[in-house]
Parts: structure tokens; sequence; C-alpha cells
């Protein structure tokens, strides 16, 4: 009785010690929105790489929120990087996702929402990717 007394303890112990756990999308993180790479909407296509992710986001969106541990478990563990962008009403929305595609000018884009995720190679927009559901499934495939 005591043998599965001690392991049934230590299993415990284990399982809520934060270097031994996984990351986890369902559970609540430590990871915040304020700890990733952020840069202004205007500097959208003046990253140096060529192949890249923006992701537009507001503090507010419940959707934004709701994926909060999912873009932030893609930004650390895929090989492109991922900036963020906090949406001000600086940044035009727009009715038709795909005008934005091919567009290498920041006047020449928008947003339908957030969240928004768009994949941006040789600094023109190859995808936008709009709502939570539909970031949710790009990126999982994406880590597949």
């Amino acid at each position: 009785m005591r043998f599965f007394a001690s392991i049934l303890i230590i299993s415990f112990l284990t399982a809520c010690n934060p270097n031994t756990t996984s990351f986890n999308f369902s559970s609540p993180s430590t990871y915040d929105y304020a700890q990733m790479n952020h840069i202004e909407w205007v500097d959208l296509f003046h990253q140096q790489e060529c192949d890249y992710f923006a992701y537009i986001y507001s503090e507010t969106c419940g959707h934004c929120n709701e994926i909060k541990n999912e873009i932030i478990y893609f930004s650390y563990n895929y090989q492109s990087p991922t900036y963020f962008v906090i949406y001000d009403k600086e940044i035009p929305l727009i009715d038709d996702k795909e005008q934005v595609i091919d567009k290498d000018k920041i006047e020449d884009i928008g947003i339908l929402g957030t969240p928004t995720l768009f994949h941006v190679v040789n600094h023109k927009i190859n995808e936008n990717i709009v709502g939570s559901k539909d970031i949710k499934n790009y990126i999982t495939k994406l880590l597949k």
C-alpha cells in the first residue's frame, strides 16, 4: 500500500513541476502576447526575412485570446518567425480577404478583423488567414 501511495505522490509532484510538463494548448499558459516579438503595422513589409508570419490581434478580442496558446506555441516552434501586431484604428478594415494577396505595400492592405494571420513571402502577402478557427487549423497543419 505504501508503494502505491509513494508512486501517486511522486506522479503528482512531477506533474505539477513546470520543468517536466509539456506545452498543452488547452491549459492556461504562462506565455502572454506581451512577451512576443512585436512590430508596428507600418513595418509589416520591412522585416529582413523573406518568409515570415504577421499575426494581428487585439488584447480585448475574445477570439484572439481563444487561440493565444496555439499562436504563441506556433511562433516558438515553427521555422519561420512570427511577428505580432496589436490592432489599432490606423489599420484599415477591408471586406474581401483575397484583395491583399500579392500586395507589397502597406497602403494597399487591411484586415477583415482580428485575429488575422498573414504569411509573407518575398515581402508580399502570400496567404491571409482570418478567424480563430481557420488560423488554428492552418498552424496545426504547418506544425505536422
